[in-house]
């Protein structure tokens, strides 16, 4: 994988419990997507990524943990659908700060290199989140994969 830079990395799909293994089934056997597990059960997040095909499917689930409130309030505002878009940067700082001097502000930020699955696979996996775009949520994504 290379390193996603001035394009969308990937989509995030935020998908109801009770939906989430047959959305996820359709991705694997429909569109030959393989997803890895990355679920965070110690956040009650269901997660499921493929960075190679650019997909994220997430769902809250609270019977595994303190669910974060912004995913059961988008499904209950929005219903399933496309919940953030990640668009790959060379330089977070500077991405962030375009962002804020456009009047868009960084909500909160990230690093995931640490977190399993991802330990040991990448340099850099690390994000900011801005507020929504034009009805839009993006994730400014500085993403850089271990060279093997």
């Amino acid at each position: 994988m290379q390193q996603p830079v001035n394009r969308v990395s990937h989509v995030v799909y935020c998908l109801r419990p009770e939906t989430f293994e047959r959305a996820a089934d359709f991705f694997r056997s429909a569109l030959g997507v393989e997803l890895e597990d990355s679920s965070r059960p110690e956040l009650g997040l269901r997660i499921l990524v493929s960075l190679a095909n650019g997909i994220e499917l997430i769902s809250p689930t609270p019977e595994l943990g303190p669910t974060p409130e912004r995913f059961t309030r988008f499904l209950d505002e929005h219903g399933e659908g496309i919940y953030d878009i990640v668009y790959g940067v060379d330089d977070l700082d500077r991405a962030a700060a375009r962002a804020e001097a456009h009047g868009v502000a960084v909500t909160h930020r990230g690093s995931f290199a640490d977190v399993e699955p991802w330990v040991g696979r990448f340099e850099a996996l690390d994000e900011a989140h801005l507020e929504p775009v034009h009805g839009l949520r993006f994730t400014l994504g500085y993403i850089v994969p271990k060279q093997r």
